[in-house]
């Protein structure tokens, strides 16, 4: 009657029919929309961060929350709530569930290619939208603190592909040190560094959430420039889940080797970018995790010593 196609792996709307009952169930599953995210600004988490006093109530007992003014967050706002509640409008869904290929540091930007991630709408009364007009609604709403390329939708199989598939990160990081640097000794450090195996201890500064082990991470590539005797500018190509700031400073020897342990100087990560996130063993837009036409070219590669902030090039099919 309606001319729509039969799903019978996963429809969008679902019925469930009991004759001796006489009743008639409906369930109309989750839309997904897939994209990648740009975090213009630092100190913005990727998604709400709940104030850990007061459990995001922002009162403690009848009192307001000191931590978070009452609030019950300890960020104002966060990329989620930059792009979540705009989806959910215009596909008039109930709520969202932002779901991310991994988390920047909050002090991070994400920037060149941007960050791979799905919102998932709940009970949406539309779904067939204009993903490039959603795309504006977003960057508009998000006033430059936040930009989304690349919106397509998607099946519901994209957030386990988006959450499980292992994926190479690109890196900026300005680093100081507390005591000079000969050049020499910076671009060997740098060297040894690239193609190297890291044995890396959880850090101090995520001990209390993650788990306490040693894990084995993949230094790809690995360029830097000192600009002064105590300032360079380093880019990493990593396996997924190095700690960056840690390869820098060593985190007292829980990290070898690192630029701080080759250099015998005190190295700290005064900003960091990443700059790129690629899958490893395939791209993070496989077509057959789309339900739309859009063409979203997977971002190129480049070497760590090219300046250039790769883009997403995205075009619409007539």
């Amino acid at each position: 009657m309606t001319g729509g196609e039969v799903s019978f792996e996963r429809p969008d709307v679902q019925f469930l029919i009991d004759p001796e009952a006489d009743t008639v169930e409906c369930s109309n599953h989750s839309a997904f929309v897939y994209g990648r995210y740009r975090k213009l600004e630092r100190d913005i988490p990727q998604t709400k961060w709940p104030c850990n006093a007061c459990q995001g109530s922002g009162y403690i007992g009848q009192q307001q929350c000191e931590k978070c003014d009452g609030v019950g967050l300890l960020y104002e706002t966060s990329v989620e709530q930059l792009t979540a509640p705009v989806v959910c409008d215009v596909m008039d869904g109930t709520e969202t569930s932002f779901h991310g290929a991994g988390r920047e540091d909050v002090d991070a930007r994400m920037l060149g290619t941007g960050r791979p991630f799905v919102i998932e709408v709940f009970e949406p009364r539309r779904r067939d939208v204009n993903t490039v007009r959603l795309e504006g609604d977003i960057n508009a709403f998000a006033e430059d603190m936040v930009e989304v390329t690349g919106l397509r939708l998607a099946t519901y199989n994209i957030v386990e592909w988006v959450k499980e598939l292992d994926a190479s990160k690109r890196y900026r990081a300005v680093v100081s040190f507390d005591e000079r640097v000969d050049e020499d000794a910076f671009t060997q450090a740098v060297s040894s560094l690239e193609n190297s195996s890291i044995e890396q201890r959880t850090p101090r500064r995520v001990s209390h959430r993650r788990a306490d082990i040693t894990r084995t991470r993949e230094v790809y590539q690995m360029g830097g420039e000192l600009h002064t005797p105590t300032k360079a500018v380093v880019d990493i190509h990593t396996a997924g889940g190095l700690y960056i700031k840690e390869l820098i400073s060593s985190d007292e020897g829980r990290t070898e080797p690192s630029l701080a342990e080759l250099l015998e100087v005190s190295a700290t990560v005064n900003k960091l970018d990443v700059t790129g996130v690629y899958g490893e063993s395939a791209p993070f837009e496989k077509d057959t995790l789309f339900r739309d036409d859009r063409i979203v070219e997977s971002p190129t590669q480049v070497s760590p010593q090219s300046s250039e902030w790769m883009c997403t090039r995205v075009n619409q099919r007539s």
